[in-house]
Protein backbone atom coordinates (compact mmCIF):
# COMPACT_ATOMS: atom_id res chain seq x y z
CA UNK A 1 0.00 0.00 0.00
CA UNK A 2 1.46 3.28 -0.46
CA UNK A 3 0.65 6.28 1.50
CA UNK A 4 0.57 9.88 -0.29
CA UNK A 5 1.54 13.07 1.74
CA UNK A 6 -0.12 16.21 0.89
CA UNK A 7 0.24 19.59 1.97
CA UNK A 8 -0.99 23.06 0.91
CA UNK A 9 1.34 26.35 0.44
CA UNK A 10 -0.34 29.49 -0.20
CA UNK A 11 1.85 32.42 -1.92
CA UNK A 12 0.21 35.30 -2.62
CA UNK A 13 -3.25 33.95 -4.78
CA UNK A 14 -1.84 31.24 -5.62
CA UNK A 15 -2.16 27.79 -4.07
CA UNK A 16 0.04 25.26 -4.69
CA UNK A 17 -0.31 21.22 -3.39
CA UNK A 18 2.48 19.72 -2.54
CA UNK A 19 2.40 15.66 -3.45
CA UNK A 20 4.78 13.00 -1.75
CA UNK A 21 4.29 9.34 -2.97
CA UNK A 22 5.73 6.28 -2.43
CA UNK A 23 5.65 5.54 -5.75
CA UNK A 24 5.67 8.71 -7.42
CA UNK A 25 8.24 11.46 -7.86
CA UNK A 26 7.11 14.35 -5.40
CA UNK A 27 6.30 17.86 -6.83
CA UNK A 28 4.34 20.62 -6.11
CA UNK A 29 1.22 21.58 -8.38
CA UNK A 30 -0.37 24.87 -8.74
CA UNK A 31 -4.05 23.95 -8.10
CA UNK A 32 -5.19 27.47 -8.05
CA UNK A 33 -4.86 31.27 -8.81
CA UNK A 34 -8.14 32.93 -7.57
CA UNK A 35 -9.12 33.14 -4.01
CA UNK A 36 -9.03 34.94 -1.29
CA UNK A 37 -6.65 38.15 -1.64
CA UNK A 38 -2.53 37.93 -0.27
CA UNK A 39 -2.63 38.35 3.49
CA UNK A 40 -0.56 37.14 6.99
CA UNK A 41 -1.51 36.24 9.98
CA UNK A 42 -4.45 34.37 9.06
CA UNK A 43 -5.77 31.02 10.67
CA UNK A 44 -6.93 27.97 9.03
CA UNK A 45 -8.29 24.63 9.84
CA UNK A 46 -9.13 21.28 7.87
CA UNK A 47 -12.40 20.70 8.38
CA UNK A 48 -12.43 16.71 8.47
CA UNK A 49 -15.62 16.52 8.61
CA UNK A 50 -17.23 18.70 5.71
CA UNK A 51 -13.50 18.13 3.63
CA UNK A 52 -12.74 21.85 3.20
CA UNK A 53 -10.08 24.09 4.65
CA UNK A 54 -11.49 27.28 6.30
CA UNK A 55 -9.27 30.14 6.49
CA UNK A 56 -10.37 33.28 8.36
CA UNK A 57 -9.00 36.94 8.37
CA UNK A 58 -5.62 38.02 8.56
CA UNK A 59 -3.75 41.09 7.20
CA UNK A 60 -2.30 42.87 4.24
CA UNK A 61 -0.43 45.32 6.22
CA UNK A 62 -0.82 47.25 9.08
CA UNK A 63 -3.97 49.61 8.22
CA UNK A 64 -5.84 46.61 6.06
CA UNK A 65 -7.32 43.61 7.74
CA UNK A 66 -9.32 40.93 6.79
CA UNK A 67 -12.82 39.77 8.48
CA UNK A 68 -13.54 37.46 5.60
CA UNK A 69 -14.28 33.12 5.50
CA UNK A 70 -12.79 31.17 3.06
CA UNK A 71 -13.02 27.67 2.58
CA UNK A 72 -11.08 25.78 -0.18
CA UNK A 73 -12.63 21.85 -1.24
CA UNK A 74 -10.09 20.33 -2.56
CA UNK A 75 -10.17 22.24 -6.28
CA UNK A 76 -11.43 25.67 -5.19
CA UNK A 77 -11.89 28.59 -3.14
CA UNK A 78 -15.28 30.27 -2.14
CA UNK A 79 -15.88 33.21 -0.21
CA UNK A 80 -18.87 32.27 2.31
CA UNK A 81 -19.05 35.17 4.75
CA UNK A 82 -17.56 38.44 5.48
CA UNK A 83 -19.79 39.13 8.52
CA UNK A 84 -19.63 37.55 11.84
CA UNK A 85 -16.59 37.11 13.41
CA UNK A 86 -15.25 40.02 11.82
CA UNK A 87 -11.78 41.12 12.04
CA UNK A 88 -9.10 40.07 14.34
CA UNK A 89 -5.66 39.46 15.39
CA UNK A 90 -3.81 37.38 17.73
CA UNK A 91 -6.45 34.13 18.04
CA UNK A 92 -6.61 30.55 17.92
CA UNK A 93 -8.38 28.55 15.61
CA UNK A 94 -9.03 24.73 15.93
CA UNK A 95 -11.15 21.93 14.68
CA UNK A 96 -13.84 20.48 17.26
CA UNK A 97 -14.03 16.49 15.55
CA UNK A 98 -16.53 15.88 18.16
CA UNK A 99 -19.20 17.95 17.11
CA UNK A 100 -17.48 18.56 13.64
CA UNK A 101 -17.54 22.63 13.74
CA UNK A 102 -14.03 24.79 13.56
CA UNK A 103 -13.36 27.12 16.94
CA UNK A 104 -12.41 30.50 17.66
CA UNK A 105 -11.54 32.07 20.57
CA UNK A 106 -9.87 34.99 21.87
CA UNK A 107 -7.97 38.19 20.01
CA UNK A 108 -8.32 41.76 19.16
CA UNK A 109 -10.81 43.40 17.00
CA UNK A 110 -10.45 45.87 14.63
CA UNK A 111 -11.05 48.59 17.39
CA UNK A 112 -8.29 47.33 19.96
CA UNK A 113 -11.14 45.01 22.23
CA UNK A 114 -9.84 42.51 23.59
CA UNK A 115 -12.08 39.47 22.34
CA UNK A 116 -13.49 36.14 24.96
CA UNK A 117 -16.26 34.50 23.49
CA UNK A 118 -15.52 31.68 21.51
CA UNK A 119 -17.58 31.17 18.10
CA UNK A 120 -18.45 28.52 16.07
CA UNK A 121 -18.32 28.17 11.91
CA UNK A 122 -20.87 25.75 10.99
CA UNK A 123 -20.05 26.12 6.79
CA UNK A 124 -22.49 28.79 6.64
CA UNK A 125 -22.71 31.07 9.34
CA UNK A 126 -20.48 32.38 12.09
CA UNK A 127 -21.80 31.99 15.86
CA UNK A 128 -20.98 33.81 18.98
CA UNK A 129 -20.85 31.06 21.75
CA UNK A 130 -21.52 31.89 25.70
CA UNK A 131 -18.77 31.31 28.03
CA UNK A 132 -18.84 28.35 30.83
Amino acid sequence: MFRTRRTILQVGLFLFLFIGAANAQPHWALVAVDGPAPRAIHRMVWDSCRNVVVLHGGVKDPTHRFGDTWEWNGSQWALRTTTGLGQRLVYGMAFDSDRCVPVVFGGIDGAGNYMNAPWEWDGTTWTQKGIG
